[in-house]
Protein backbone atom coordinates (compact mmCIF):
# COMPACT_ATOMS: atom_id res chain seq x y z
CA UNK A 1 0.00 0.00 0.00
CA UNK A 2 1.23 3.49 -0.84
CA UNK A 3 1.66 5.54 2.30
CA UNK A 4 0.93 4.67 5.92
CA UNK A 5 -2.71 5.74 5.89
CA UNK A 6 -3.76 4.99 2.30
CA UNK A 7 -4.50 1.31 1.80
CA UNK A 8 -6.62 1.60 -1.34
CA UNK A 9 -4.27 -0.67 -3.30
CA UNK A 10 -5.08 -4.22 -2.27
CA UNK A 11 -3.57 -7.56 -3.14
CA UNK A 12 -6.60 -9.81 -3.00
CA UNK A 13 -5.00 -13.17 -3.65
CA UNK A 14 -5.96 -16.12 -1.44
CA UNK A 15 -4.13 -18.13 1.19
CA UNK A 16 -1.01 -19.98 -0.05
CA UNK A 17 -1.16 -18.28 -3.44
CA UNK A 18 2.04 -17.45 -5.24
CA UNK A 19 3.02 -13.81 -5.33
CA UNK A 20 0.82 -11.63 -7.49
CA UNK A 21 2.30 -9.87 -10.51
CA UNK A 22 2.33 -6.53 -8.73
CA UNK A 23 4.64 -7.83 -5.98
CA UNK A 24 6.81 -10.25 -7.95
CA UNK A 25 9.37 -7.52 -8.53
CA UNK A 26 9.39 -6.87 -4.80
CA UNK A 27 9.98 -10.50 -3.86
CA UNK A 28 12.72 -10.91 -6.47
CA UNK A 29 14.60 -7.88 -5.20
CA UNK A 30 14.16 -8.87 -1.56
CA UNK A 31 15.50 -12.39 -2.24
CA UNK A 32 18.54 -10.95 -4.01
CA UNK A 33 19.25 -8.47 -1.25
CA UNK A 34 18.90 -11.10 1.48
CA UNK A 35 21.22 -13.48 -0.34
CA UNK A 36 23.97 -10.89 0.19
CA UNK A 37 23.49 -11.45 3.92
CA UNK A 38 23.58 -15.23 3.49
CA UNK A 39 19.82 -15.56 4.00
CA UNK A 40 18.14 -18.04 1.69
CA UNK A 41 14.36 -17.76 1.71
CA UNK A 42 12.55 -21.09 1.45
CA UNK A 43 9.20 -19.56 0.49
CA UNK A 44 7.10 -16.42 0.28
CA UNK A 45 3.37 -16.93 -0.02
CA UNK A 46 0.18 -14.97 0.40
CA UNK A 47 -1.67 -15.24 3.69
CA UNK A 48 -5.39 -14.92 4.36
CA UNK A 49 -5.68 -11.12 4.46
CA UNK A 50 -5.16 -8.52 1.75
CA UNK A 51 -1.50 -7.55 1.28
CA UNK A 52 -0.42 -10.10 3.90
CA UNK A 53 2.53 -12.37 3.16
CA UNK A 54 4.43 -15.04 5.03
CA UNK A 55 8.20 -15.44 4.74
CA UNK A 56 9.94 -18.69 5.64
CA UNK A 57 13.67 -19.28 5.82
CA UNK A 58 16.00 -22.15 6.69
CA UNK A 59 16.57 -23.21 10.29
CA UNK A 60 19.72 -22.41 12.25
CA UNK A 61 21.02 -21.82 15.75
CA UNK A 62 19.07 -19.31 17.90
CA UNK A 63 21.44 -16.36 17.53
CA UNK A 64 21.61 -16.85 13.76
CA UNK A 65 17.81 -16.97 13.53
CA UNK A 66 17.39 -13.82 15.63
CA UNK A 67 19.90 -12.05 13.38
CA UNK A 68 18.00 -13.16 10.28
CA UNK A 69 14.66 -11.96 11.62
CA UNK A 70 16.18 -8.55 12.40
CA UNK A 71 17.87 -8.25 9.00
CA UNK A 72 14.74 -9.30 7.10
CA UNK A 73 12.62 -6.70 8.90
CA UNK A 74 15.15 -3.95 8.21
CA UNK A 75 15.48 -4.92 4.55
CA UNK A 76 11.70 -4.92 4.08
CA UNK A 77 11.49 -1.45 5.61
CA UNK A 78 14.33 -0.26 3.41
CA UNK A 79 12.68 -1.59 0.25
CA UNK A 80 9.33 -0.05 1.20
CA UNK A 81 10.85 3.40 1.75
CA UNK A 82 12.64 3.24 -1.60
CA UNK A 83 9.44 2.33 -3.42
CA UNK A 84 7.03 4.77 -1.74
CA UNK A 85 5.34 1.93 0.11
CA UNK A 86 4.81 0.98 3.72
CA UNK A 87 5.42 -2.32 5.45
CA UNK A 88 3.93 -3.01 8.87
CA UNK A 89 4.92 -5.54 11.52
CA UNK A 90 1.96 -4.61 13.67
CA UNK A 91 0.37 -7.79 15.09
CA UNK A 92 -3.21 -6.69 14.41
CA UNK A 93 -3.23 -3.73 11.98
CA UNK A 94 -6.92 -3.95 11.01
CA UNK A 95 -9.96 -4.96 13.04
CA UNK A 96 -11.51 -7.00 10.24
CA UNK A 97 -8.33 -8.72 9.03
CA UNK A 98 -6.18 -11.54 10.31
CA UNK A 99 -3.25 -10.68 12.54
CA UNK A 100 0.41 -11.42 11.86
CA UNK A 101 2.39 -13.83 14.00
CA UNK A 102 5.96 -15.08 14.22
CA UNK A 103 5.68 -18.85 14.49
CA UNK A 104 8.85 -20.34 15.96
CA UNK A 105 9.86 -23.92 15.19
CA UNK A 106 12.22 -25.51 17.71
CA UNK A 107 14.30 -28.70 17.66
CA UNK A 108 17.06 -29.68 20.07
CA UNK A 109 20.17 -31.49 18.85
CA UNK A 110 22.77 -33.33 20.89
CA UNK A 111 25.76 -35.13 19.36
CA UNK A 112 24.25 -34.63 15.93
CA UNK A 113 20.93 -36.24 16.87
CA UNK A 114 17.52 -34.64 17.26
CA UNK A 115 16.54 -35.56 20.80
CA UNK A 116 12.90 -34.80 20.03
CA UNK A 117 12.78 -38.12 18.16
CA UNK A 118 12.26 -39.48 21.67
CA UNK A 119 8.70 -38.33 22.23
CA UNK A 120 8.99 -37.72 25.96
CA UNK A 121 11.83 -35.25 25.41
CA UNK A 122 9.60 -33.15 23.16
CA UNK A 123 6.81 -33.40 25.74
CA UNK A 124 9.05 -32.25 28.61
CA UNK A 125 10.44 -29.35 26.57
CA UNK A 126 6.94 -28.27 25.51
CA UNK A 127 5.71 -28.52 29.12
CA UNK A 128 8.51 -26.21 30.24
CA UNK A 129 7.38 -23.61 27.71
CA UNK A 130 3.70 -23.99 28.56
CA UNK A 131 4.38 -23.69 32.29
CA UNK A 132 5.99 -20.27 31.79
CA UNK A 133 4.27 -19.00 28.65
CA UNK A 134 2.02 -16.55 30.48
CA UNK A 135 5.06 -14.64 31.70
CA UNK A 136 6.95 -15.13 28.44
CA UNK A 137 3.98 -13.60 26.61
CA UNK A 138 4.89 -10.20 28.03
CA UNK A 139 7.98 -10.39 25.79
CA UNK A 140 6.82 -12.59 22.90
CA UNK A 141 3.61 -10.53 22.54
CA UNK A 142 5.05 -7.22 23.73
CA UNK A 143 2.53 -4.57 22.71
CA UNK A 144 -0.98 -3.58 23.66
CA UNK A 145 -1.95 -4.38 20.08
CA UNK A 146 -0.53 -7.91 20.37
CA UNK A 147 -3.52 -9.03 22.41
CA UNK A 148 -5.97 -7.81 19.77
CA UNK A 149 -4.47 -10.56 17.59
CA UNK A 150 -4.57 -13.23 20.29
CA UNK A 151 -8.21 -12.50 21.14
CA UNK A 152 -9.53 -12.27 17.59
CA UNK A 153 -10.50 -15.93 17.01
CA UNK A 154 -9.77 -17.53 13.62
CA UNK A 155 -6.76 -19.72 14.41
CA UNK A 156 -5.50 -17.40 17.13
CA UNK A 157 -3.09 -19.37 19.32
CA UNK A 158 -4.35 -18.49 22.78
CA UNK A 159 -5.00 -21.91 24.39
CA UNK A 160 -2.22 -23.35 26.54
CA UNK A 161 -2.32 -26.80 24.97
CA UNK A 162 -0.27 -28.85 22.54
CA UNK A 163 -1.88 -30.27 19.43
CA UNK A 164 -1.15 -31.72 16.01
CA UNK A 165 -4.02 -30.03 14.20
CA UNK A 166 -5.62 -27.37 16.42
CA UNK A 167 -4.26 -24.03 15.20
CA UNK A 168 -5.66 -22.22 18.23
CA UNK A 169 -3.22 -24.24 20.35
CA UNK A 170 -0.14 -22.57 21.78
CA UNK A 171 2.11 -25.39 20.54
CA UNK A 172 1.56 -27.35 17.35
CA UNK A 173 3.46 -30.51 16.45
CA UNK A 174 4.04 -30.47 12.67
CA UNK A 175 3.67 -33.67 10.70
CA UNK A 176 7.39 -34.43 10.58
CA UNK A 177 9.66 -37.22 11.80
CA UNK A 178 13.30 -38.14 12.24
CA UNK A 179 15.71 -35.22 12.16
CA UNK A 180 12.84 -32.87 11.25
CA UNK A 181 10.86 -33.58 14.43
CA UNK A 182 10.04 -30.25 16.05
CA UNK A 183 7.48 -28.19 17.89
CA UNK A 184 6.00 -24.91 16.72
CA UNK A 185 5.28 -22.12 19.19
CA UNK A 186 2.49 -20.10 17.60
CA UNK A 187 1.80 -17.24 20.00
CA UNK A 188 4.78 -14.88 19.43
CA UNK A 189 4.26 -12.01 17.01
CA UNK A 190 6.58 -10.11 14.73
CA UNK A 191 6.74 -7.04 17.00
CA UNK A 192 8.70 -9.12 19.54
CA UNK A 193 12.44 -8.87 20.10
CA UNK A 194 13.60 -12.18 18.58
CA UNK A 195 16.74 -12.41 20.73
CA UNK A 196 14.93 -12.13 24.06
CA UNK A 197 11.94 -14.18 22.92
CA UNK A 198 14.10 -17.09 21.81
CA UNK A 199 16.17 -16.91 25.00
CA UNK A 200 13.08 -17.14 27.20
CA UNK A 201 11.51 -19.98 25.22
CA UNK A 202 14.73 -21.99 25.19
CA UNK A 203 15.46 -21.52 28.89
CA UNK A 204 11.91 -22.50 29.83
CA UNK A 205 11.98 -25.52 27.51
CA UNK A 206 15.39 -26.75 28.68
CA UNK A 207 14.27 -26.36 32.29
CA UNK A 208 11.27 -28.53 31.53
CA UNK A 209 13.49 -31.08 29.82
CA UNK A 210 16.02 -31.27 32.64
CA UNK A 211 13.37 -31.54 35.35
CA UNK A 212 11.07 -33.80 33.28
CA UNK A 213 8.20 -31.41 33.85
CA UNK A 214 4.57 -32.14 33.23
CA UNK A 215 2.39 -29.29 32.03
CA UNK A 216 0.65 -27.68 34.99
CA UNK A 217 -0.54 -24.55 33.18
CA UNK A 218 -4.22 -24.36 32.29
CA UNK A 219 -6.53 -22.07 30.38
CA UNK A 220 -5.35 -19.52 27.89
CA UNK A 221 -2.85 -16.76 27.43
CA UNK A 222 -3.29 -13.36 29.11
CA UNK A 223 -5.99 -11.15 27.62
CA UNK A 224 -3.95 -7.95 27.81
CA UNK A 225 -0.37 -6.76 28.07
CA UNK A 226 -1.11 -5.65 31.64
CA UNK A 227 -2.07 -9.21 32.59
CA UNK A 228 1.03 -10.58 30.88
CA UNK A 229 3.29 -8.20 32.82
CA UNK A 230 1.74 -9.36 36.10
CA UNK A 231 2.41 -12.96 35.05
CA UNK A 232 6.03 -12.11 34.24
CA UNK A 233 6.50 -10.34 37.56
CA UNK A 234 5.10 -13.36 39.41
CA UNK A 235 7.18 -15.92 37.50
CA UNK A 236 10.06 -16.50 39.92
CA UNK A 237 11.94 -18.75 37.52
CA UNK A 238 12.06 -16.18 34.71
CA UNK A 239 12.79 -13.27 37.06
CA UNK A 240 15.58 -15.16 38.84
CA UNK A 241 17.10 -16.32 35.54
CA UNK A 242 16.99 -12.86 33.91
CA UNK A 243 16.83 -10.42 36.87
CA UNK A 244 18.12 -7.25 35.21
CA UNK A 245 16.20 -7.86 31.99
CA UNK A 246 12.87 -8.50 33.67
CA UNK A 247 13.17 -5.60 36.11
CA UNK A 248 13.98 -3.08 33.39
CA UNK A 249 11.46 -4.52 30.96
CA UNK A 250 8.65 -4.32 33.49
CA UNK A 251 9.43 -0.65 34.19
CA UNK A 252 9.45 0.27 30.50
CA UNK A 253 6.26 -1.59 29.65
CA UNK A 254 4.31 -0.37 32.67
CA UNK A 255 5.19 3.19 31.60
CA UNK A 256 3.95 2.39 28.08
CA UNK A 257 0.59 1.19 29.44
CA UNK A 258 0.36 4.29 31.64
CA UNK A 259 0.85 6.48 28.58
CA UNK A 260 -1.71 4.54 26.55
CA UNK A 261 -4.31 4.85 29.31
CA UNK A 262 -4.24 8.63 28.92
CA UNK A 263 -4.73 8.47 25.14
CA UNK A 264 -8.21 9.06 23.70
CA UNK A 265 -9.00 6.47 21.04
CA UNK A 266 -11.31 6.66 18.02
CA UNK A 267 -13.54 4.11 19.73
CA UNK A 268 -14.12 6.49 22.63
CA UNK A 269 -14.81 9.43 20.33
CA UNK A 270 -17.25 7.39 18.23
CA UNK A 271 -19.12 5.94 21.19
CA UNK A 272 -18.94 8.46 24.02
CA UNK A 273 -18.44 11.93 22.53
Amino acid sequence: ANGKANFSVRDRKSYMSCCSVRVQGFTKEIKQRLQKFGIELESIHHEVSNNQYEINFRYGDPLEIADKVTIIKQELKYWAERNDCFVSFMPKPFSNSAGSGMHINISVFQDGKNIFEVGENLQFFASGIMNHIKGISAVSCPTINSYKRLNAGRECPNKIVMSHNDRTALIRIPNASGMSTRLEVRSPDISANPYVTLALLIVAGVNGLINKEECTAVGRLPNTLSEALVELKNDDFLCDTFPTLTQNYLKIKLKEIEQFNTYITDFEINNYF
